[in-house]
């Protein structure tokens, strides 16, 4: 390859990692805004994770927008300023979250039964949680939202059935009115065979088995990315060395 063709090929390159991570930049920007958001209405997005309280939908949004803007303002300065310290910075940023994505998959598919026992546990723990009255309303109200949300869309009732609520305290033989086959005033009430007989966990399980293959397509897609945008990172650093030397 000529001295012209390898310009045009590196230049080609530079103009692509920088129109990529300003992409990034202006999604990290603007997930890391929903975040503030959702962080000032703080009432209507409570804990995901009641055992866990700082891990609320507002938090983990903010924590992502940042990590996304942060990685595409870094590659888009060491692009277009040429900076190798940048590019450097760059690379060890997409590696670290490349590895721990690997990492995370690793430990999902060699722990699964363990990921599943502590789902239950604070899937029931959330009903618990969503229903006591010790606890402030503005607080269960994002929880008993979510609960109601999951019960409706994926018509269950429960973690492994409506007998789950009958554990709750002072609940009685009860459930949410969002575990009626067809919701009506005073159905929670009712008899059994008006309720959604099926497990909430057993619901979960079927849908991501359900669309396993395009949770692994998305995943290949962006680890695929990911390596694209090193090995860019690693010719225009080399690049950028290069041109130092003359």
């Amino acid at each position: 390859m000529g001295r012209s063709e390898k310009g045009s090929a590196i230049c080609t390159i530079k103009y692509l990692f920088l129109i990529f991570n300003i992409i990034i930049w202006v999604l990290g920007c603007g997930v890391f805004a929903v975040g503030i958001w959702m962080q000032a209405n703080r009432d209507s997005f409570s804990v995901v994770l009641p055992s866990h309280s700082f891990l609320t939908a507002a938090s983990l949004v903010i924590i992502a927008g940042a990590i996304t803007l942060v990685i595409g303002f870094v590659g888009c300065c060491g692009a277009i300023a040429e900076n190798k310290c940048m590019m450097v910075v760059y690379f060890i940023f997409v590696l670290v979250i490349f590895g721990l994505e690997v990492a995370a998959t690793a430990l999902i598919l060699s722990y699964q039964k363990d990921i599943k026992t502590a789902m239950r546990e604070e899937m029931l723990y959330s009903m618990e949680y969503s229903s006591d009255p010790g606890i402030q309303s503005e607080k269960r109200e994002g929880i008993t939202q979510l609960i109601d949300s999951i019960q409706t869309d994926l018509q269950c009732c429960g973690v492994n059935n409506y007998t789950d609520w009958y554990d709750i305290k002072d609940r009685g033989q009860q459930v949410r009115p969002s575990c009626c086959v067809d919701p009506s005033p005073g159905c929670e009430k009712s008899q059994s065979f008006l309720w959604n007989t099926k497990g909430c966990m057993e619901e979960i399980e079927y849908l991501f088995s359900k669309n396993m293959q395009y949770i692994g397509i998305a995943g290949l897609c962006v680890a695929v990315i990911q390596i694209l945008m090193m090995a860019a990172c690693i010719m225009l650093f080399c690049n950028m060395r290069d041109k130092s030397k003359y």
